[in-house]
């Protein structure tokens, strides 16, 4: 399984870039230059984004994706279809 943006495809990358995108507006925490928590993320996204087709959304749940000076932070977030193909 890759662990590397560029080996996924746009529909992926798209849903990568909302998490990170959703979570640093959320915590005020860049997790894209995290390598552990990029890891996870590719991961999950390659493992549920078939999901996507016949849910029409998927939950997003990685507990534990960072920590700051107040303790774990969480991901978890809902992405419809609709969200990645606009």
């Amino acid at each position: 399984m890759p662990h590397n943006i560029n080996d996924l495809n746009e529909m992926e990358n798209k849903m990568v870039f909302i998490l990170l995108d959703r979570f640093q507006q959320k915590e005020k925490i860049d997790l894209s230059n995290d390598q552990m928590a990029m890891m996870r993320i590719i991961d999950i996204v390659r493992k549920l984004s078939s999901k996507l087709n016949d849910d029409g959304k998927i939950l997003f749940e990685l507990p534990f994706i960072t920590a700051d000076k107040n303790g774990p932070k969480h991901l978890k977030e809902l992405i419809t279809a609709d969200q990645v193909l606009a």
